[in-house]
């Protein structure tokens, strides 16, 4: 029978928190030990699609011979592949540019604290004082404030000039600094001491790892399988030394009751949350996407019917052209949301509440699903002019007055029903194949537009209503 890991025995394997889950994922087996050629090369044999590298050849007939034909050996490939990497040969340790010497890449001043919205103006209705009416909804005027244009510029900056807008030089000093204190703290002897131009060549080799996704790390520095532009800059020995000490912390400043399960990487995500600082669009929208990983994580989620099902959730703040906007870690019950905020509006209206807070009121139009939607949340967005449509799920809203599924479809395809409260909320029951229904703080049924379907009874095709608040949802969620 077998027992427990006791309190001093768990602060034993972790080293007193010092052993971070980068070094522990990291096994020397990618340094030492004989790589397995007969496995790989049974592999090749049996068409490994990973090694089909994404690149785009002018001459594809020496790459595929006809369809029915096998992939190219590996070899062959490496030497492709190195042609096209030395085209326009790289230094990485020479780009030493700082943000401050970029211009014409068009980001606005960072929101502050004191910019956000302060939601605790609007007070939450009870429950009690919500009523619902069989009338049509009188939707009020609404003038949006134009948003203004940025300053785009004449030619296109280089990729680097982008990213270091995100990663700055004092950012890769400091990931420096803590790695070189790591070393220190975990008494590396043998470890030499690294620099910011060293680091930036480490994160751009595992930039390459993505693009050319080899099913080992150390097959790069393989003298069969070599890839010049990273062999050529650092060395494998070097490159597994400096991944396993890589820290953006000091592991000595993390309190004893920390709560963040993202604290050793909150730095790195603080500088993807600058995407904040862009100008925004128009229409936004809210939803979850998962972060493929299936690796040893406490808060890694299972989310059935997702394109990939396991993974970190995170919740993002997007525009009709697909830029993220802002972003929010999902972590549990240690979420970065305010405890206030959850308590009036549930996690999805929390979430929501705390992706829009840097918005510029009557200049949006929001969309979300009905995880997020709750009465008091269109309620407080409709008090900071943001107009927001969002599916729902009807317990949420005090059980409004709708006709049941069966009635609509008695009465065809295409029916749709409203109603709308005291507070200037409505709501709308749409049936087509099935009963869909949706809320908004700013329009109801509005102008129907007409929509083609397919009947499965007459086996042809029908047209049939669609309400505009539904036609405005499909078209910007």
């Amino acid at each position: 029978m077998t027992r427990g890991l006791r309190p001093n025995e768990l602060v034993d394997l972790l080293n007193f928190g010092r052993d971070s889950d980068l070094s522990s994922l990291s096994s020397d087996e990618e340094i030492v030990g004989n790589f397995p050629e007969k496995e790989f090369e049974y592999l090749l044999s049996n068409n490994f699609s990973d090694y089909d590298f994404d690149f785009d050849l002018e001459d594809t007939e020496n790459q595929f011979a006809s369809e029915d034909e096998q992939f190219e050996p590996i070899e062959q490939q490496v030497l492709i592949n190195n042609d096209i990497l030395n085209e326009q040969p790289l230094n990485l340790t020479a780009y030493n540019k700082k943000v401050s010497n970029i211009t014409n890449i068009p980001l606005v001043e960072s929101h502050s604290d004191e910019n956000s919205i302060k939601w605790d103006k609007f007070i939450p209705i009870e429950k009690r004082n919500i009523i619902w009416g069989k009338t049509p909804f009188s939707p009020q005027v609404i003038n949006l404030t134009p948003i203004t244009e940025p300053i785009y510029p004449t030619t296109i900056p280089n990729p680097i000039d982008y990213f270091s807008k995100y990663f700055c030089e004092n950012d890769f000093a400091n990931m420096a600094q803590y790695t070189n204190l790591y070393s220190e703290q975990k008494n590396l002897n043998n470890f030499n001491k690294t620099d910011s131009a060293e680091i930036k060549i480490m994160i751009a080799i595992h930039m390459l790892f993505g693009e050319l996704n080899y099913p080992r790390s150390r097959m790069y520095w393989e003298n069969k399988y070599r890839i010049n532009i990273i062999a050529d800059n650092m060395s494998r020995n070097r490159f597994f030394q400096l991944r396993n000490c890589f820290h953006v912390i000091d592991n000595d400043s993390v309190s004893n009751d920390n709560r963040d399960k993202f604290v050793k990487i909150r730095p790195l995500y603080s500088f993807i949350k600058r995407c904040s600082e862009l100008p925004k669009e128009k229409k936004l929208c809210i939803d979850e996407q998962i972060i493929p990983f299936k690796g040893n994580l406490s808060i890694k989620q299972y989310i059935k019917g997702k394109p990939t099902p396991w993974g970190i959730k995170i919740f993002l703040l997007c525009g009709q052209s697909g830029i993220v906007y802002n972003s929010l870690l999902y972590q549990g019950s240690n979420t970065n949301i305010n405890d206030f905020m959850q308590k009036n509006y549930g996690l999805g209206g929390a979430v929501v509440l705390k992706l829009v807070e840097n918005l510029k009121p009557n200049s949006h139009n929001l969309f979300f699903d009905n995880f997020f939607s709750s009465y008091n949340l269109f309620g407080c967005l409709l008090k900071y002019k943001i107009f927001a449509i969002g599916t729902i799920r009807c317990n949420r809203f005090c059980n409004p007055p709708f006709p049941k599924d069966k009635e609509l479809a008695k009465m065809g395809r295409g029916t749709s029903f409203e109603v709308s409260s005291n507070h200037n909320i409505t709501l709308v029951k749409w049936f087509d194949n099935k009963a869909v229904n949706i809320g908004s703080n700013f329009i109801a049924s509005g102008i129907p537009i007409q929509v083609k379907r397919f009947d499965r009874k007459e086996k042809c095709s029908v047209i049939i209503e669609c309400p505009e608040i539904i036609s405005l949802y499909n078209k910007n969620m």
